[in-house]
């Protein structure tokens, strides 16, 4: 089973002489999960600036167990800064098949 999700972020920094930041993504997927970040850096030009990315979950084959729950995050960090959100997961009977 796969889903995308996407979602915008703002820059609420003030800029530099030398610009704004870089984000990097950094990810923690919950057992059973497989996570991509599309794209994996975020460059803000401008304050105020506001960025979208995409996330990709699929269910790692054979891993899902009904009614499990399974934790992890996503974060994006400058080296000064980090922002972190967290994934929960919960598989229903429905989603998981039986051998």
């Amino acid at each position: 089973m796969r889903s995308h999700l996407k979602r915008t972020v703002k820059n609420v920094g003030a800029c530099g002489d030398s610009g704004c930041k870089t984000y990097e993504v950094n990810i923690s997927s919950p057992t059973g999960v497989n996570i991509t970040v599309t794209p994996s850096q975020l460059l803000f030009n401008t304050e105020k600036q506001s960025l979208s990315y995409e996330i990709t979950f699929a269910s790692i084959a054979g891993t899902e167990a009904s009614g499990s729950s399974q934790y992890g995050w996503i974060s994006w960090g400058d080296g000064v800064h980090l922002v972190r959100s967290p994934i929960a997961f919960t598989w229903r009977q429905s989603h998981v098949s039986s051998i």
